[in-house]
């Protein structure tokens, strides 16, 4: 072969493999973009949740959810609280077709903190397997009020009669355990175990903190969601709290150190941010008995601190009890309990 056949036959297979090399690089292109196209999941949600609620009376969510481009097999819901825990759901009969949307109820009880967000994902099914989108659509969490307060009076505007009122001693819908300022920072010492058992009348249920040598205060222990609906015009006079509690000593004899209050303050809110009474009632010198016991903190003209109250502070569903302990004295088979958490609301009107 001479060196100008030579030469043909290297340009020939060069221009071959530039032109293989040229449509591996469209077709890489085209690849993307169809599937992109196809799916849409590397880049934005196929869903958009239209409403995200929390009752929380119940820990109860209801959520909206509307598909945007795709048929969705089933979805999935990620709970996530304030203490940074998360709950996942894959919830039933979420089938949806495209432009669908649909309503969906579920109960979240296994979660400490206040639930504030939720993320869905659609999940489609194939060749058996379940293929779930990488990209969710999310959502915060706004509290939804619950049909009726469970005080004595309505405080109905229609009969504002000049006096003086208290409600019944009421008990939370709900409970939540908070870290983080103004309570400790320390997450591993936010463990109270159980806490839903003081939503109920005096059960002999406890939310339980077992003892810690690491934490001479324990995370805050929330009772809120009390459902007051105190009058507009009303003058809040004074608050007051019961709590029935005990510490269960294995043996007395020991000399070991009982459990004892830290912190027992009223909560105004927990978001944005958590904000509490000016003064803190606990006890700090009295030993948690043996046997159930009621301790009451406040009274009738008890205003907690603060120069006054506003019925729309008192009527708020996260206003609430927090109580702190310190229970490091003890054996870890000694928790401080806690059986129930109520409060009673004096006001007037003029």
């Amino acid at each position: 072969m001479n060196k100008k056949g030579l030469s043909d036959v290297v340009t020939n297979v060069l221009i071959i493999l530039l032109a293989i090399a040229a449509i591996a690089i469209v077709w890489f292109f085209v690849r993307g973009f169809l599937l992109n196209q196809d799916l849409n999941l590397e880049f934005d949600s196929n869903l958009e949740i239209k409403k995200a609620e929390v009752l929380l009376s119940s820990n109860e969510i209801n959520i909206i959810v509307r598909v945007l481009k795709k048929d969705v097999d089933k979805l999935r819901v990620v709970v996530y609280d304030s203490l940074g825990n998360t709950k996942i759901i894959d919830l039933e009969d979420s089938s949806l077709k495209q432009f669908q949307q649909k309503e969906f109820s579920f109960q979240v009880s296994e979660l400490n903190g206040v639930l504030v967000k939720v993320e869905v994902y659609s999940i489609y099914i194939e060749n058996g397997e379940e293929i779930v989108e990488k990209v969710g659509a999310e959502k915060s969490l706004v509290f939804a009020e619950r049909e009726s307060a469970n005080n004595e009076d309505d405080g109905s505007d229609n009969e504002l009669i000049p006096g003086e009122y208290e409600t019944d001693f009421v008990y939370p819908r709900n409970a939540v355990v908070l870290f983080g300022a103004p309570f400790v920072s320390n997450s591993d010492c936010a463990d109270w175990i159980d806490k839903n058992n003081i939503l109920e009348n005096t059960d002999n249920l406890y939310a339980n903190k077992i003892k810690q040598n690491i934490c001479p205060e324990s995370g805050a222990l929330v009772s809120n969601n009390f459902g007051f609906n105190i009058p507009s015009g009303a003058e809040i006079k004074g608050i007051q709290v019961e709590i029935e509690r005990r510490w269960d000593w294995v043996d007395q004899g020991l000399g070991r150190t009982p459990a004892k209050d830290k912190k027992v303050v009223l909560i105004k809110t927990i978001t944005p941010s958590v904000s509490i009474s000016a003064s803190n009632l606990a006890k700090t010198s009295l030993d948690w008995p043996s046997v159930d016991t009621v301790e009451i903190y406040g009274s009738s003209t008890e205003l907690w601190g603060e120069s006054s109250w506003t019925p729309v502070q008192v009527n708020n569903l996260e206003f609430g009890i927090a109580l702190t302990v310190d229970n490091s004295g003890g054996l870890n088979n000694e928790p401080a309990k806690v059986d129930s958490m109520k409060i009673k609301v004096y006001y007037s009107l003029s």
